[in-house]
């Protein structure tokens, strides 16, 4: 009878009531929740927004608003109780709109509806290799440490200038994100120069920054992978609003950007949207070439192609690093 009726539910009851895919009545506690809470980060993983993220284009406010929301969301599946005031997002009204602007049709919403419940449940049957919860106990802006000498360091190896202050701030704002597993605040008049950084940061850069958040866990004894996706196979809907990352590592992708070429025009060429496009590079680890030594900067300017060597997110290991 659940399942006969998940058409006709609202999402939110549709996923206490898992009626997309693994249709029954609420059985977990809040103490169950909880559980499943530490095994999220604050917003849904990249190459899972990918899949769900429809191909229109959307402003990347709204697109941070829907992650976050799916991130919530994942906690209604299959729970007694609709409210969890520990796990509530201060700003419900804006991940509100973002569903109500990034839902696309009663056939995104079901994909929506089912992926969530499939990772709900693999989730809780079996977990995750990173404490969330954890890391944001522990880890903020202020108490992450920045190793400045190696960032002057590789600067000064690859011919880079180092930049100022705001060069500095989002460095600490990627290291603080690897920790996280996702995206940390940063105010909204930053919020493009943000998706222009995380899509142009030199790879060397990148891994160094990578090693650095190694570095920062293993201050705190914790023996964890800096970064982790839920695999592939933990959902088994094919018909994505938006794109795999497997689709876009098989199209053009890398031939397009081998040349620095903008994210605009790499999204035109392969029919995604920009954000998409810079989702695939989060997900994957892939960054933009970079510049010939004694160039001015670190080469922030466009283009994303080359994968940080300790980036452990290729398409293949999205499916297997469980």
């Amino acid at each position: 009878m659940i399942a006969d009726a998940d058409q006709d539910l609202p999402l939110d009851t549709r996923l206490r009531y898992r009626s997309a895919a693994y249709p029954r009545r609420p059985d977990l506690t809040d103490a169950d929740i909880r559980k499943r809470a530490d095994k999220i980060p604050t917003a849904l993983w990249p190459s899972w927004t990918l899949r769900l993220l429809p191909n229109t284009p959307i402003d990347p406010r709204t697109v941070d608003g829907f992650r976050r929301g799916c991130r919530s969301k994942l906690l209604l599946v299959g729970a007694k109780s609709q409210h969890h005031p520990w796990a509530q997002p201060s700003n419900r009204l804006i991940i509100r709109m973002a569903f109500r602007r990034v839902i696309a049709s009663p056939e995104h919403e079901t994909a929506i509806a089912s992926c969530l419940t499939q990772l709900a449940s693999h989730l809780d049957d079996e977990g995750s290799p990173i404490d969330y919860g954890r890391r944001r106990h522990l880890f903020t802006s202020e108490s992450i440490t920045l190793n400045l000498d190696e960032y002057t360091q590789l600067c000064r190896q690859q011919g880079w200038a180092r930049g100022g202050t705001g060069r500095i701030h989002m460095l600490r704002w990627m290291l603080l994100s690897f920790l996280l597993g996702t995206h940390a605040d940063l105010p909204p008049r930053n919020i493009h120069a943000r998706d222009e950084f995380r899509y142009q940061v030199p790879p060397l850069m990148r891994a160094s920054l990578l090693e650095q958040a190694a570095t920062n866990l293993a201050a705190h004894r914790i023996d964890e992978p800096v970064l982790w996706e839920p695999p592939t196979e933990w959902c088994d809907w094919t018909d994505w609003a938006g794109a795999t990352p497997e689709q876009i590592s098989d199209s053009d992708f890398d031939t397009l950007i081998a040349d620095r070429t903008p994210a605009e025009e790499t999204a035109a060429a392969l029919g995604l949207t920009t954000e998409h496009v810079r989702l695939y590079c989060d997900a994957t680890g892939t960054t933009q070439p970079p510049p010939p030594p004694a160039s001015p900067g670190l080469g922030l300017d466009a283009g994303c192609s080359t994968r940080a060597s300790s980036a452990p997110l290729t398409p293949a290991e999205l499916s297997t690093r469980a």
